[in-house]
């Protein structure tokens, strides 16, 4: 007996809940699935523009590094070329003087023809 009084308390429980809500809810069926609606789409735009931004925020990024990358690229390019016209020049000078002391040993180096 004692479950058919609690399936009773609760049949009765249940339907003062449902009364209850219909007449206290702040809104009708249809202006609730408006809502609803609205809020959704609101959080879909909001995803949205928060995923534009970010994508445009890596792109930024990307270029940002790509043209540090260049930049430094281009620094160590020069760099390795100013070094190389230095050595060029260092050996170039050596082969000049090495000419140079060669004629001048040769000047003073009595010939034998």
């Amino acid at each position: 007996m004692t479950s058919d009084n609690e399936m009773k308390c609760f049949w009765m429980g249940l339907g003062i809940g449902v009364a209850a809500g219909v007449l206290f809810a702040p809104k009708s069926g249809a202006e609730t699935r408006q809502l609803i609606q609205s809020k959704t789409m609101e959080g879909t735009d909001y995803l949205k523009t928060q995923a534009t931004q970010a994508v445009r925020e890596g792109s930024e990024y990307v270029k940002n590094q790509a043209a540090q990358v260049a930049n430094a690229a281009s620094d160590a390019i020069e760099r390795s070329s100013k070094q190389l016209r230095h050595k060029k020049e260092n050996v170039m000078a050596a082969v000049d003087a090495g000419k140079a002391a060669y004629d001048e040993a040769n000047k003073t180096t009595p010939s034998f023809n």
